[in-house]
């Protein structure tokens, strides 16, 4: 009897198997491929060549990336940092690269292939010049009408200059003391240089006898280390604890305006009818911050100026706020350029705001101090491990230097 219940249940066991249907996933190797649509460049902005003052470069096209992550580009075999992607457009910074020719890949993470547009040309943005190869420390340049560049040097202390063809040749074979800034200028109707050195005694350099002759042009109250003229002839320096030193075009020393009795001015620039001065506040007021750059609006030929304008809170820069602020300067359409001890040296501000790295990861480190030239590029002394003068052109003018034209 027990055997036949055993059988009666196989019997059932396999009956209920054969009316069985198996749900196993079907094998996929007999299915078409349905590939995804191939990407396409349709065009390049700026077209054809990245000339300099081309922060970044933006391709245009079909069927990329939805996203930063789902791209990559490559100028050559030289990756770019995307900006912002999208299907139809991707912005990228400027490749650390210089190429006449050379081809653009867009790689979206889906596509089968790669899409390419070429030849493309990415032109160099800055170079070294007036040849200085023995690595000693230079601390400051300043530019004539005529585009010659004047350099100082910190030990020994010798002044050169530098011809627009290049040519560089020794100006004065020690000065007074260690330069800190200086400033070309006709200002008084001959070509001249005034000389800061972190000392009372600001110095002028006249150009018009060989050599130069160097003699005092103002002892001020306090010791000053940078300074500017703006178009009536003023002068404005600043330096720690000096507040804003203003001398007006008779060479007059007006009363210290009291805004920055403790604090260390480190950079002094006229722009726009203002005077901007980069800040380290001894003791901030609430609300103010450490390190900022401020403006004061000029108010009269008389070098009055207005209260203190708060620009730009060095805290709200990123990974700049870490970074010491070295020099400002300005382009033509208002941009602010502030040379730092960041490994990407120069942080920009737009006129609406916008924060920006200038050339990133492109630019060699550290500058000591800039100043732009007469015509698309300004200048920087290059410290750190390597000293030396570079150029870095920036594809349009820089703001006037009022000392040059008055």
């Amino acid at each position: 009897m027990k055997k036949n219940l055993l059988f009666i249940a196989f019997i059932a066991v396999v009956a209920w198997m054969n009316g069985c249907e198996y749900e196993v996933a079907q094998p996929q190797w007999n299915d078409p491929f349905d590939a995804p649509p191939a990407p396409v460049i349709t065009q390049i902005v700026p077209a054809n060549t990245a000339l300099p003052g081309a922060n970044t470069i933006t391709i245009q096209g079909e069927n990329f990336g939805q996203s930063n992550g789902e791209n990559w580009v490559y100028f050559d075999q030289t990756a770019a940092e995307l900006v912002t992607a999208g299907a139809t457009s991707i912005t990228v910074r400027r490749p650390n690269l210089i190429a006449d020719s050379c081809t653009v890949k867009v790689v979206p993470r889906s596509a089968a292939s790669p899409a390419t547009f070429g030849p493309y040309a990415v032109i160099a943005v800055w170079e070294r010049v007036g040849g200085f190869l023995e690595n000693l420390q230079l601390n400051d340049v300043t530019v004539d009408a005529d585009g010659n560049l004047y350099v100082f040097q910190n030990s020994p202390r010798t002044a050169f200059k530098i011809a627009t063809d290049g040519t560089r040749t020794e100006l004065l074979t020690e000065t007074e003391r260690v330069v800190t800034d200086a400033k070309w200028t006709r200002s008084g109707g001959n070509p001249r240089i005034i000389l800061l050195y972190r000392n009372r005694n600001v110095n002028v350099l006249d150009l018009t006898v060989s050599p130069p002759a160097e003699s005092l042009w103002k002892k001020v109250a306090k010791n000053v280390s940078s300074g500017d003229f703006d178009g009536n002839g003023t002068f404005y320096a600043g330096g720690s604890k000096t507040d804003l030193i203003i001398v007006t075009s008779d060479r007059t020393e007006k009363p210290a305006p009291g805004f920055y009795t403790m604090d260390n001015i480190t950079s002094v620039r006229v722009f726009g009818g203002f005077v901007y001065l980069a800040v380290t506040l001894a003791s901030p007021a609430a609300g103010d911050p450490a390190v900022a750059i401020w403006r004061h609006a000029i108010l009269d030929n008389a070098g009055n100026v207005g209260p203190r304008e708060l620009v730009l809170d060095w805290s709200t820069t990123g990974s700049y706020a870490a970074s010491v602020v070295k020099d400002i300067t300005f382009s033509a359409d208002g941009t602010l350029i502030v040379a730092t001890d960041h490994s990407d040296p120069f942080f920009m501000l737009g006129t609406g705001g916008a924060q920006d790295v200038l050339y990133k990861s492109i630019l060699p480190s550290y500058p000591v101090q800039i100043e732009w030239g007469n015509g698309n590029a300004f200048y920087m002394i290059l410290g750190g491990s390597e000293w030396n003068l570079v150029r870095v052109d920036m594809g349009g003018p820089g703001a006037p230097y009022y000392g040059r034209i008055l």
